[in-house]
Parts: C-alpha cells; sequence; structure tokens
C-alpha cells in the first residue's frame, strides 16, 4: 500500500497500492493485478480519479486508462481523515498499520488535486517524470503537494535517494519558485502603476476642470466659482468682514472681486447679504 486515506468507521475511505491488490475507494475494494503489468523495479505513473459529478472512480497507468468503476450515488469522500503514505490503515485513522502492507518501493512527486483531472492531463504528467508539469500548470489546483510531503514526520525505514531526475527537478523547481516570485512582484508593480495612473488621471482632470473656471471668472469677474474653486465670496464670511459693516476699506479690498458691492456701502454683512452675491449671474 502506498497511499492510504482512512476516516473514522471506513478504514479504505481511498488505498492504492503498487500491484493492484486492495484498491478500496468509499471502502469498497477492487481487484486489478491484471492490469498491474510493469515489471518490479521500474518506475511507472499510478493515478487515480474521482468525482461526484461522474460517480465513477478511473484508475491509470502510466497515463492509460485501465479501469473505470460506478461508485455509490450520492456518496461523497468523508472529511476529517488521516493520508499515510506507506502503509494501510486498517484499525482507523493513524491505526493498524502491519509489516506485510508496508510500500518498499520508491515514491516520486505524489500530489493530490482538488478536481479530477483529465484523461489529456493525467498523460500528460505521464511523460516525464522529470518535468514540473504539475507545480508548473496545475499548481492552483494541488492540495497535497510532493515538496510539503517531503517536510512532514517520518516513521521506520524511509530513505531519500536519489530519483535519477533530482538535480533537473529541483533546478526546475527553483526557476519556478523565482518566476513566481518575480510575477508576484510584477503584478503588485502593476497595480501600483494602475492606482497611480488613476489618481494622475483624477489630478489632470481637476486641474483641467480649475483652469477652465478660472479662465471662466478673468472673463466675467462677477461671477462665483463652482464647487471645484472655493467662492470668492466665502470671503465675507471670515471675522474680519462677518457681522461687520460695509465700509469704504472693506469696499477697497473686495472691489476687484465685483462691482455690486458699492450700493451696499452702509449695509450689515449677514448671511442673507453674502447669498445674494453668490447668487449665479454667469452666462450660460
Amino acid at each position: 500500500t502506498w497511499f492510504s486515506y482512512a476516516v473514522k468507521g471506513i478504514e479504505g475511505e481511498i488505498q492504492i497500492t503498487d500491484k493492484g491488490t486492495q484498491i478500496y475507494i468509499f471502502g469498497r475494494e477492487s481487484t486489478l493485478t491484471s492490469t498491474y503489468t510493469v515489471s518490479a523495479g521500474t518506475w511507472f505513473h499510478n493515478c487515480m480519479g474521482w468525482d461526484a459529478a461522474s460517480q465513477t472512480r478511473n484508475v491509470y497507468i502510466d497515463g492509460r486508462l485501465v479501469d473505470s468503476k460506478a461508485t455509490p450515488a450520492g456518496r461523497n469522500l468523508k472529511l476529517g481523515g488521516s493520508i499515510l503514505l506507506g502503509n494501510e490503515q486498517y484499525g482507523g485513522p493513524g491505526k493498524g498499520m502491519d509489516y506485510y502492507d508496508i510500500f518498499g518501493g520508491e515514491m516520486f512527486k505524489m500530489n493530490m488535486f482538488n478536481r479530477k483531472l483529465s484523461d489529456s492531463e493525467i498523460q500528460e504528467m505521464a511523460k516525464d517524470r522529470c518535468s514540473i508539469i504539475e507545480e508548473q500548470k496545475y499548481d492552483e489546483v494541488r492540495v497535497v503537494k510532493w515538496e510539503d510531503i517531503l517536510k512532514k514526520t517520518r516513521t521506520g525505514t524511509v530513505t531519500e535517494i536519489d530519483s535519477g531526475c533530482l538535480s533537473t527537478y529541483t533546478l526546475a523547481r527553483e526557476l519556478l519558485n523565482s518566476l513566481q516570485q518575480t510575477e508576484g512582484k510584477l503584478n503588485t508593480t502593476q497595480v501600483e502603476l494602475n492606482k497611480t495612473q488613476e489618481e494622475l488621471e483624477k489630478t489632470s482632470k481637476e486641474m483641467n476642470q480649475t483652469r477652465a473656471e478660472l479662465e471662466h471668472v478673468k472673463e466675467n469677474p462677477e461671477c462665483s466659482l463652482n464647487s471645484t474653486v472655493k467662492s470668492h465670496w466665502d470671503l465675507l464670511y471670515s471675522d474680519e468682514f462677518f457681522g461687520g459693516v460695509i465700509t469704504a476699506d472693506k469696499l477697497e479690498v473686495l472691489r476687484n472681486t465685483t462691482n455690486l458691492l458699492e450700493y451696499f456701502e452702509g449695509v450689515r454683512i449677514t448671511d442673507k447679504v453674502i447669498q445674494f452675491f453668490k447668487q449665479d449671474r454667469c452666462p450660460k
């Protein structure tokens, strides 16, 4: 047994062996020894696929579909179980391991995916043991990753050996990680550039609008400015003016603003007076 997933009450929720005996899903056994014809000591690609939509379990050897089996309608994989590589769990999660079901071979790039892979995708992965196609093309759907498995606690006699393509695989992984990090930085930079571009466009638009308003007021000094520029009549709300009387000195200060004020000399500055001057008298 090279892969076992057990949940409470069901020992073989998923179980895969290296010679086709005791292939389990949902506790139901299949014997596929006639399809496992690879010679001992030879690397081969082994894959099991299932999804709730098809309710079908598929088994692949070296990218070739060798068996399909319908599973009980409405049955889904149970959560909260235990994954074990290299032995069975007949006593339940983390239990029941025995010496005659110990996996005695070599294992490389064991991954689990969160969706059922297509026949062509599995064939692509099976073509080259030393490729990084799983990491490069399907990393987003890998939920159990080989590189994470290598960091897990091990029991029994487990030895890391050269798979025959370790140097190539390691170099490719390092290059892929570097590319992913660079891509992440570029994406972040692009987001920042887009944000800056939006801010610049907004500022440019506001500046153009302000410039147009100032030109308009220059040509029509009796008009108040719109909401993007503070009204010149708001000056009357300042402590120097508000509540006081329009005098000759104050008229001189405001004379460049409008020629209407001279008719109000001697009038107390109130909110109503200010709102009168702020009324729109601009040409449309």
